[in-house]
């Protein structure tokens, strides 16, 4: 995958956000990972050459069919209690179809694995995630490719965001005053 030992090698260089992975790792979660605005961030900063990353929070995802609400909250708490400073959001991707619908509007069928999950975050350059295998050793998982991420190319995911979804995003992050060097494609 191009782009794949770029993307290793700047969030490996970044004290912060490994802290962040290792401690999702510590965990013990089977099928997690750590993704989305945090390595978007991570990486468009040092795109940047800007040397600090302001993390709004850490999203770890992981797939388990055989747990439920209560235990992804009982992750999330957990984390938070570790005053990490930032704030923890842990998503159970195996039951994502039982609430997206009442939060979002939109009907959504369950996925097959976590990388099915994955592929349907809300830009190709934010779905992608990372995990520590049990050597320690980081994997990327990056369904619609790392070409975004790396060119600084925001569009939306067509999947699953809608044009308006997808402005509303862009506002309220304000990306394109936070990454002058941003190409917004708009489809």
């Amino acid at each position: 995958m191009k782009y794949k030992q770029d993307l290793i090698k700047i969030l490996n260089s970044n004290p912060k956000f490994m802290m962040y992975l290792e401690t999702a790792h510590r965990l013990g979660l089977k099928n997690y990972c750590v993704g989305a605005g945090s390595i978007r961030d991570t990486v468009w900063s040092y795109l940047h050459n800007i040397n600090t990353v302001k993390y709004k929070d850490i999203d770890l995802a992981y797939f388990n069919k055989q747990e439920d609400r209560i235990k992804e909250e009982e992750y999330e708490q957990q984390l938070n209690k570790l005053g990490l400073n930032v704030e923890w959001d842990v998503k159970n991707q195996a039951l994502v179809h039982e609430w997206y619908e009442q939060k979002f509007g939109i009907k959504v069928k369950p996925y097959t694995s976590i990388e099915d999950a994955i592929s349907t975050w809300p830009e190709p350059a934010t779905s992608v995630a990372v995990y520590l295998n049990p050597n320690n050793q980081m994997q990327v998982i990056a369904p619609l490719g790392l070409d975004d991420l790396f060119n600084i190319t925001l569009r939306r995911n067509k999947k699953r965001i809608s044009q308006k979804i997808f402005e509303e995003r862009l506002k309220s992050k304000d990306m394109v005053k936070k990454w002058p060097n941003l190409t917004v494609i708009r489809s």
